[in-house]
């Protein structure tokens, strides 16, 4: 498969991407962008919340949460470099279901998450 890394834009502020504002309203979390392979994320409101929203930094000093949120993103950025984005969206749009699409969505979330992980596990130097 045709490879290249995702394009990042941090901002400690809020901006606006190719699929829309970010954080999203009421949202703390970063977004992938398929439109141009880009994940789009707001430091401040991953660490300090908005609206409603209370932040990782409200929960704790550990900056897991945030960089699990990263790779998450990192995550959909495989999953369409792979195919798999079209495959779950041609799936979700034949589904008969509300229930079957929100099983497929789950699915889908819990494998970017997967490939998030395996990318830090594999950045991460080996110990022994």
């Amino acid at each position: 498969m045709d490879w290249h890394p995702p394009g990042y834009a941090l901002t400690s502020t809020k901006g606006r991407g190719a699929c829309g504002d970010f954080p999203s309203p009421g949202s703390m979390v970063p977004y992938y962008c398929p439109r141009n392979t880009t994940i789009y994320a707001s430091t401040r409101a991953m660490v300090r919340g908005v609206g409603n929203s209370g932040g990782y930094g409200s929960i704790t000093d550990w900056h897991g949460g945030v960089v699990s949120m990263m790779a998450h993103e990192y995550g959909h950025h495989v999953q369409q470099m792979s195919g798999l984005s079209n495959t779950w969206w041609q799936r979700s749009l034949r589904s008969g279901s509300r229930s079957g699409r929100l099983a497929l969505s789950r699915r889908f979330e819990l494998q970017a998450t997967c490939f998030g992980a395996m990318s830090c596990a594999r950045s991460r130097p080996a110990t022994r």
